[in-house]
């Protein structure tokens, strides 16, 4: 367990400069980086028991001697530093010994569990595929309980948009047609009597002339952009088309009721 070293290693520190007022600094050394940078860590985190201990060993050793100074550094391992290999040996003949830690905190409990349900969403998003219905196109990337990064980095009124984007519920004429049917379903760069386009997401995003300007964004990783079998769904992956296809919307203002790019939001 991460940093189960040093919260031992606190315990005895404690108790050892209890009677000590002589003492004036006390080191911990460890040839863990992540052990060091955890311990100070009051995030969820595995090991966080132990960070806790380490803590409170701490504030414990200094309210009784207050005087000592406490620095915890880092150590390069197998490097000749004299106790560190007798701190490894003493490390392995320790792992055979049960732990003290028996009690994990609330916090890494209910963390472990948001994790078991994540795990259990994603198999049965696996096994149930290929993907159908009208949100098959937006379906690519495994269920996550929380909204990656470049949603957490999108305007709220852009993330909105691409979200009614992905899911067939933004202003186009294809909503329009099943939901709204007194709006035109037709797309303003045809002639609706003679030579009427449906307007749907594939005709805005890769055929519409009037967003021909701003298309580059999207040619520059999708040069499959025109072909008649070029698929949505590599331009819904938020991991790879997604990010292209937030800023094509965002310069050409696709998928706005008005079809005009929206100014952008006045910094609070």
């Amino acid at each position: 367990m991460i940093g189960r070293g040093l919260a031992h290693a606190s315990s005895k520190a404690s108790a050892f400069v209890l009677d000590k007022t002589h003492i004036g600094e006390v080191f911990f050394f460890s040839d863990s980086s992540s052990a060091l940078s955890s311990a100070f860590d009051p995030s969820t985190h595995p090991g966080q028991q132990c960070s806790l201990l380490f803590r409170k060993n701490i504030i414990t050793m200094l309210e009784r001697h207050p005087s000592p100074r406490v620095t915890a550094k880092w150590s390069p391992g197998h490097s000749a530093v004299i106790g560190n290999e007798k701190a490894d040996a003493l490390a392995k003949q320790g792992t055979k010994h049960r732990s003290l830690m028996r009690e994990s905190t609330y916090s890494h409990l209910k963390h472990r569990a948001r994790m078991r349900a994540q795990l259990l969403w994603r198999k049965q998003w696996a096994r149930n595929s290929p993907k159908e219905g009208g949100f098959a196109s937006a379906d690519v990337v495994p269920p996550s309980i929380a909204p990656n990064a470049i949603f957490r980095s999108t305007p709220r009124e852009l993330f909105g948009r691409a979200v009614q984007t992905l899911t067939g519920h933004g202003f186009t004429g294809k909503y329009y047609q099943r939901f709204v049917p007194t709006e035109s379903p037709w797309c303003t760069c045809s002639d609706e009597v003679t030579d009427p386009i449906l307007q749907t997401r594939q005709h805005i995003i890769c055929d519409c002339p009037r967003y021909e300007p701003y298309r580059n964004i999207l040619r520059r990783n999708h040069p499959g952009l025109h072909a008649h079998n070029f698929s949505l769904r590599h331009l819904f992956d938020s991991r790879s088309g997604l990010p292209d296809l937030i800023q094509f919307m965002h310069r050409s203002g696709a998928f706005t009721k008005s079809g005009a790019p929206r100014p952008d939001p006045k910094p609070d």
